[in-house]
């Protein structure tokens, strides 16, 4: 970071007066408010400290982390992203369903090519949601046969 101490960093990135909580926001626990749970799609959870990274834009970029400046990100990864959701079986028939990545979008200091700091908007997996669709064989056999007209 060459001649950009810890404080100016701080100050650059916080807007603040240098004081700096080094936490990372801890998720609540959805048991203490609605008991026991079951995941409809597995993942696996951690905390990074990217050094490089995707911006909204499509651009590789350094991220700065260092000794003296840490950046966390909380991320939740698709263990099985594509695959079936669990506990699908009350589903009517013809829907199906199937486990997917999502994204969001968090402000991290970085680094431009010529090493000067700056921020900028990166993505980063947030969460493994399970959706859920008609599938199009039911669909067109349902329209093929005067059947309801879905969405009307």
């Amino acid at each position: 970071m060459g001649t950009w101490n810890k404080l100016e960093a701080r100050q650059f990135w916080f807007a603040s007066d240098g004081k700096f909580s080094d936490q990372i926001d801890s998720e609540l626990d959805i048991k203490m408010r609605f008991g026991e749970e079951q995941e409809l799609c597995r993942y696996r959870e951690e905390v990074v400290f990217p050094k490089v990274g995707m911006t909204k834009d499509k651009r590789w970029m350094f991220i700065a982390n260092t000794e003296e400046i840490k950046q966390g990100v909380r991320v939740e990864i698709c263990e099985k992203p594509d695959n079936p959701c669990s506990m699908t079986q009350g589903f009517p028939i013809g829907y199906v369903t199937s486990c997917r990545q999502k994204y969001v979008i968090r402000k991290m200091l970085s680094l431009e090519g010529d090493g000067s700091p700056t921020q900028d908007d990166f993505w980063f997996p947030s969460c493994c949601a399970c959706h859920v669709v008609l599938s199009t064989e039911v669909e067109s056999r349902m329209l093929s046969s005067g059947g309801p007209k879905l969405g009307k």
